[in-house]
């Protein structure tokens, strides 16, 4: 009979149908793998681009450290050009060798473990002797003490706003220095400035709880 189609058993037909699924099982676990390897390659690249990152900061920081040390470098070796007593000794109360001896007796005071023989007018504060803030602050109290009397109309103050600016022997010497020419330049008649090494003697070093008798 025409148009008769043979009846097929019902197995075959749920078979057919499986088998018509399987292309996009295939596919969809295609693109779960791909989709997989993509998202670990994002994050690998993410990685690498943090890595890039941080090796550039820490590239920048090292430069701008290595930038901050020319430029302190710089700034010291100007300093040490423009003390004018390095060319030209102008204080008349002292001599060059008098008022070293002043800075090495307020050093070794505030600082116990140096001697005198090893204090040096280029030598650095913090690197050789190991000092701190508290001790330049210190030393400086001691100079205003030597010198408190220097002048007739007012009292000696050591100006403490270098302090940020003090970091060899020399730096010390260079402001008492400067102190005691402009206070000369003052006197009207001239009368000479003396070290008061009692006064230094007897003042109590910063640190200790009790002064000396």
């Amino acid at each position: 009979m025409a148009g008769f189609e043979p009846a097929t058993f019902c197995s075959q037909s749920r078979h057919a149908t499986k088998l018509r699924y399987i292309p996009y099982l295939v596919f969809l676990i295609c693109l779960i793998i791909i989709l997989k390897f993509m998202s670990l390659s994002q994050l690998k690249a993410k990685n690498k681009i943090c890595k890039i990152k941080r090796f550039l900061l820490e590239l920048e920081i090292k430069k701008k450290s290595e930038l901050n040390e020319v430029i302190l470098k710089l700034f010291q070796t100007y300093m040490a050009f423009a003390k004018r007593w390095k060319t030209n000794w102008e204080l008349k109360s002292l001599t060059f060798d008098q008022l070293f001896n002043v800075i090495v007796e307020v050093v070794t005071k505030q600082l116990d473990e140096v001697e005198k023989s090893e204090v040096a007018l280029g030598a650095n504060l913090v690197i050789d002797y190991e000092a701190d803030s508290v001790d330049v602050v210190a030393m400086l109290l001691y100079l205003e003490d030597m010198f408190k009397n220097a002048s007739q109309t007012t009292r000696t103050v050591v100006p403490t706003d270098k302090l940020g600016q003090i970091v060899l022997v020399e730096d010390i010497f260079d402001i008492i220095y400067e102190v005691l020419v402009g206070i000369e330049s003052k006197m009207d008649p001239f009368v000479a400035i003396k070290p008061d090494f009692d006064a230094l003697e007897k003042r109590q070093k910063m640190g200790e709880l009790y002064p000396k008798d």
